[in-house]
């Protein structure tokens, strides 16, 4: 499920980077908007939130962990930058992007 959601919301929110998603927080969104800074270039993105950006939030807001974090992935809210960048490594998504590919072939 988690593999199908992050890229279905890269795809709706224009390609939003694994990193970005990772680090994306419930004070980040708004009723209509996604905003952030993109990690890696430190530039503003505005989004705004479509019908199926929508049902994912919902879903992660409805099963939402003792965290700041949007996805579950980013467990605790007070992690080191050598800590954040373990568990992006750990969460490769292309690895389980094709396993939800093969499944449902």
């Amino acid at each position: 499920v988690n593999a199908k959601n992050y890229f279905l919301f890269s795809f709706y929110t224009r390609g939003m980077n694994f990193t970005d998603m990772m680090r994306l927080r419930w004070s980040d969104i708004t009723r209509t908007r996604i905003t952030y800074a993109r990690a890696k270039t430190q530039g503003n993105f505005s989004l705004k939130i479509v019908p199926p950006v929508r049902e994912i939030l919902n879903y992660y807001n409805e099963n939402r962990r003792d965290t700041n974090y949007v996805f579950p992935i980013l467990l605790h809210d007070v992690l080191t930058p050598m800590q954040i960048e373990s568990i992006r490594c750990y969460h490769n998504t292309i690895k389980h992007l094709k396993y939800w590919l093969v499944k449902r072939v």
